[in-house]
């Protein structure tokens, strides 16, 4: 019996958001912080050279659906992440379920790319890129995520 089939359905969902940032901030779950709908969600341009040309450290809100592997009673996923000038994130999720929230948090370093418009969330619990514009964050890719399934599940981080 593999380690991955002995963990419970909730656990594997918390895994799945905390390692893909687990679809999650794309707008559209009920209650708690949203940015609007999946319909309407629109990415930001990215900037090139947006290390140096965007004010980007800060915090920023998402929301987004539930993946379609999540068990039954999962109603949402929230996502908070800071940037801070020194590379260095924190990013709190929220599992919204029928029952109770599950939340966790992880901290890093973030890497940009050598075009210093993309970010990598660099971590044992984290390994995602972000695109960076002046309306905020995109998600490209994760480690369990490729790019054209990033592209149909869109999300987007908005900096409050």
């Amino acid at each position: 019996m593999s380690l991955f089939s002995r963990i419970s359905s909730w656990s594997r969902l918390a895994l799945a958001a905390a390692g893909c940032a687990g679809a999650v901030i794309v707008a559209g779950c009920a209650g708690g912080p949203t940015t609007g709908s999946t319909a309407t969600q629109v990415a930001p341009t990215a900037v090139q050279g947006a290390r140096y040309s965007v004010n980007w450290p800060g915090r920023y809100i998402g929301s987004s659906r539930c993946p379609s592997n999540a068990p039954a009673g999962c109603t949402g996923i929230d996502m908070v992440l800071t940037l801070n000038g020194s590379n260095t994130y924190t990013l709190s999720t929220t599992i919204k379920r029928r029952s109770q929230p599950y939340s966790f948090t992880s901290n890093g370093r973030f890497r940009w790319d050598a075009s210093n418009s993309v970010i990598q969330l660099a971590s044992k619990d984290e390994n995602m890129r972000l695109s960076v514009g002046r309306a905020g964050l995109t998600r490209i890719s994760t480690d369990i995520m490729s790019e054209a399934e990033a592209q149909r599940n869109l999300l987007v981080f908005r900096k409050f």
